[in-house]
């Protein structure tokens, strides 16, 4: 039974900024804003005169304000920012960020606030970070910033309104107020210091908006608990003997309340009562998860505190749970709608904050692929928001390539520019895998250029998948003759056609049981290619079928190797699977027929390992929105939507996976990557290996 938290009494990190007159400060910006010893910062009211000088002003506060404080004679609200026109007149440089002074307020009070210009050069105040997502930007609300009437969204002023404090002020930096979005130079110079601002931050303030109840909030705050403290290592190894709470409704960092919780690998007690896992679809359905630039803010930071309502909780006991939910109950992920508790993993994993993991540094193409689906308002922070982001071949500290935010550029011209640049600079092709279309390729932007805004389908290919046991299998990637990158809008590429495509299918949607459907039809109806009438009538048709419908991959992206134990295992799950959706649905006799023959392989393989769930998910992983083909030699293959009869399959040296290419004349446009199943046969590999297949050069634009 679940203790009564008891409210935690650390004071919070950000209460000793302002310094009595006679102490030195380190940075000169804070004297204009220090308030009277055991007084609370009082913000300026509005001007409601216009005062003019022709003294130069200091470009972070007036002198006559800075004189004013310095001597401890003149209260704020005698302040003259008469001169303050423009609220972000103060211009930010390389260096230089604003701090946002929140003044005390309570309840649904106006917020009143103030910009202050500080170097991180120097040693600047100690301050606390908003991480929020910015919601809807019609919905906004006023409020006063330099004693100017200002416009912000709903949510941040949520968010302010919960981290105000009644009784004094509160130093903190968010960038809805302390950039000023209009100016696209001072974004960019902004974006490049965005990871030291959340990593120099006291700690960071995550704001999830409202629940429906408090008691949603505390709900869900008490299964993460729960979870995280029943999968403490036993030795302490990596968490000694703290315990995972939450706080109900008091401001400071969570200190207690304990939850316990059974075992996560059987969770068959009260764990899997459903209210427990609504509230966590809740929680993780926020939009703060599914916002591209929390990744940094999250990954950069010291500790952070996550706030939903007047809830809050320790953001490493959120990410630690969904840790263990992702690698240890997977049929949890599979009966409810989790899908932002993988991005909640993601961002733990790489967090420096965390140190009970070593954070994990990927590839920085895998993070744009792996982060495709939050989202983003500008589609250019698709790349920008990601790039203080240290990853293991780019980022601020070390790196193959680099790129300065330029938020002048549009959109194409930034993806185009990204694309050239990675292509000069890899040692493989597996950009080539990110290119999407969807049912049409894309005209404005070169077809070989992946547009990040835009996501259809999954990869084929898990980003890490060893070089051997890729399409190209090893094949060498460079060579003198054949520069890949030949001018702004055309590749030069080499590599093998190995059939075109005679005839496709309609493309799959998200019902993985519908796909079953299909091909049943497709193998039985009077007229039917008899390619496809052999699919389920023969164990060749049968086993073909079963990898190309996954891609040749398990639920986890593993390749399965047909012959062993796993994959006899997966051939299992796949006939089974079929006999399961017969189930389900009224079929024509002979599409009863076909499936009765499709599971006749069962008794005689006597495994009991078949898992139908594992195999649905490896398949509608990799059909949702791709369509079955066949090549002219009678070869099975899935491939991309826009994908049409007399598109070429082609292994291009240096790629993942096979890709879908569209003649143009002389020329060749890029559709997407394909999975074709007569490359997983020994023959062809080596046909390839020893050059049997002539090569080809392809001019991709």
């Amino acid at each position: 039974m679940a203790q009564t938290p008891v409210r935690p009494r650390r004071d919070d990190p950000v209460t000793t900024v302002w310094r009595s007159p006679s102490t030195p400060s380190p940075c000169a910006h804070q004297d204009i804003y220090h308030p009277r010893a055991g007084q609370d910062a009082v913000l300026p009211a509005a001007p409601t005169t216009t005062t003019t000088t022709t003294e130069p002003r200091d470009l972070s506060y007036s002198r006559r304000a800075r004189e004013a404080f310095a001597s401890g004679r003149a209260p704020a609200t005698q302040l003259d920012y008469s001169y303050n026109s423009d609220i972000y007149r103060n211009q930010v440089d390389e260096n230089s960020v604003r701090l946002l002074l929140l003044a005390p307020g309570q309840g649904t009070e106006q917020i009143r606030c103030s910009l202050l210009l500080v170097s991180l050069c120097e040693d600047p105040p100690s301050y606390e970070a908003i991480s929020y997502a910015w919601g809807d930007a019609q919905d906004r609300v006023t409020i006063r910033c330099n004693g100017y009437s200002m416009s912000v969204t709903r949510s941040l002023n949520d968010a302010l309104c919960r981290f105000r404090h009644p009784g004094r002020s509160r130093l903190v930096w968010a960038d809805g107020i302390c950039i000023n979005q209009e100016d696209l130079e001072e974004r960019g110079r902004q974006v490049r210091l965005m990871r030291t601002i959340y990593k120099g931050a006291a700690r960071v303030l995550v704001w999830l908006g409202q629940p429906q109840s408090p008691s949603e909030a505390e709900t869900a705050f008490a299964t993460i608990c729960s979870i995280a403290n029943s999968c403490y290592i036993s030795d302490d190894e990596y968490y000694g003997k703290t315990s995972a709470a939450f706080s109900p409704s008091d401001d400071s960092a969570p200190d207690a309340g304990y939850f316990p919780g059974g075992s996560i690998a059987t969770m068959p007690g009260a764990f899997w009562f459903e209210p427990y896992w609504d509230v966590l679809v809740t929680l993780f359905r926020t939009q703060w998860f599914w916002r591209l630039w929390v990744v940094q803010e999250i990954a950069s930071c010291k500790s952070a505190t996550v706030y939903w309502g007047t809830a809050s909780i320790s953001w490493k006991w959120i990410g630690f749970a969904a840790t263990q939910i992702r690698t240890h109950n997977s049929y949890a992920l599979r009966k409810y709608d989790l899908k932002g508790l993988s991005n909640a993993y993601l961002m733990y994993r790489i967090s420096l904050g965390e140190d009970e993991f070593q954070p994990s540094k990927l590839p920085f193409l895998k993070l744009l692929e792996l982060t495709r689906h939050f989202a983003t308002t500008d589609p250019k922070d698709r790349i920008y928001a990601l790039l203080g982001i240290p990853t293991s071949d780019t980022g601020p500290d070390v790196g193959v390539f680099s790129m300065e935010p330029d938020y002048k550029l549009s959109a194409e011209e930034l993806y185009h520019r990204f694309a050239s640049i990675v292509l000069e600079q890899e040692a493989s092709l597996r950009l080539l895998s990110s290119v999407q279309h969807g049912s049409e390729i894309c005209t404005n932007l070169p077809s070989w250029v992946p547009r990040w805004d835009r996501m259809f389908t999954r990869l084929l290919l898990p980003p890490d998948h060893p070089v051997d046991q890729t399409a190209s299998m090893g094949l060498p990637v460079r060579t003198a003759e054949f520069p890949r990158v030949v001018d702004s809008g055309r590749l030069s590429l080499q590599g093998y056609d190995v059939g075109a495509v005679t005839e496709f299918f309609e493309p799959f949607g998200n019902d993985i049981n519908q796909v079953c459907w299909d091909i049943l039809r497709y193998s039985c109806v009077e007229g039917a290619h008899e390619d496809v009438a052999r699919l389920l009538q023969t164990d060749q048709g049968r086993t073909s079928l079963a990898w190309t419908l996954t891609a040749g991959r398990d639920c986890n992206g593993k390749v399965i190797v047909a012959g062993g134990e796993e994959g006899q295992a997966h051939y299992a799950g796949f006939c089974q699977w079929v006999l399961q959706c017969t189930r389900y649905r009224d079929l024509s006799w002979p599409c009863q027929q076909a499936a009765c023959r499709a599971t006749e392989v069962l008794p005689a393989m006597q495994l009991k390992s078949a898992d139908i769930d594992r195999f649905e998910e490896a398949a509608l992983d990799a059909c949702a929105g791709r369509r079955l083909f066949f090549t002219a030699n009678g070869a099975l293959g899935l491939g991309p939507e826009a994908m049409l009869e007399g598109d070429v399959v082609c292994v291009l040296v240096g790629t993942p996976m096979p890709v879908i290419l569209r003649p143009e004349g002389e020329k060749w446009r890029l559709v997407g990557e394909c999975y074709l199943d007569a490359l997983r046969e020994r023959e062809t590999q080596e046909r390839l290996k020893e050059g049997r297949m002539p090569p080809k050069i392809f001019e991709v634009v």
